[in-house]
């Protein structure tokens, strides 16, 4: 992900401290997180953070709206255990790649590298709307999205982010992502294989 990282691909050796998904404090303050309450109704919240006052951010329980966080989008927690293995499987693969420890998905705040940041946004951006975890466009999203480039999905997010970034955002290329991920066309042997591995088959490479 990062041009340090390149170069020792096959070392997992951390600069520093890592918390949740590849996130280094020592590397860069900039990173995202991904806030699961502990209430089941309340959403999954993304925050996009450029400050870190050490393990203590991970016991807040609000990240005042500020310069230094910045909310970005927010999904129900049901759409989210949906999505989640895949997500899991997608993120711990490209940190094994790239000489980061993996990471998994607790009850709290949960940081993550900024580039893989900017990819989960762009996935809950999509499925921002959707409420009902058994909607068929979810696995047409997950789709999607595994067939962007990282380089694209950072395109994407920072043409978004930059007029319709916020979470309560609803116009422009943020709409657009919405149609590009959740109603193009997909091969339903795709779909087929991800409902199987969202009913605890063998997990299927991305």
């Amino acid at each position: 992900m990062s041009p340090i990282r390149k170069q020792r691909k096959t070392e997992p050796v951390p600069m520093g401290p890592s918390y949740g998904f590849g996130f280094e404090p020592q590397e860069t303050l900039h990173h995202f997180m991904v806030v699961i309450p502990k209430v089941k109704k309340e959403p999954v919240k993304v925050i996009e953070r450029f400050d870190w006052k050490g393990e203590e951010d991970l016991k807040v329980e609000h990240f005042r709206q500020s310069i230094n966080n910045r909310h970005k989008a927010a999904i129900t927690q049901l759409v989210f255990d949906k999505v989640k293995p895949f997500l899991t499987q997608d993120l711990n693969l490209r940190l094994r790649r790239e000489g980061y420890k993996t990471g998994k998905w607790q009850i709290g705040n949960n940081p993550v590298h900024w580039l893989l940041g900017k990819e989960i946004t762009l996935l809950f951006w999509a499925i921002e709307d959707i409420a009902n975890p058994d909607d068929i466009r979810l696995f047409k999203a997950i789709i999607n999205w595994r067939g962007l480039r990282p380089e694209e999905r950072w395109f994407l997010y920072d043409l978004i982010n930059a007029a319709s970034g916020g979470v309560n955002d609803r116009q422009g290329w943020r709409m657009a992502i919405k149609w590009g991920l959740l109603e193009n066309p997909v091969d339903e042997k795709d779909i087929r294989q991800l409902e199987l591995f969202s009913q605890g088959q063998e997990p299927i490479e991305p």
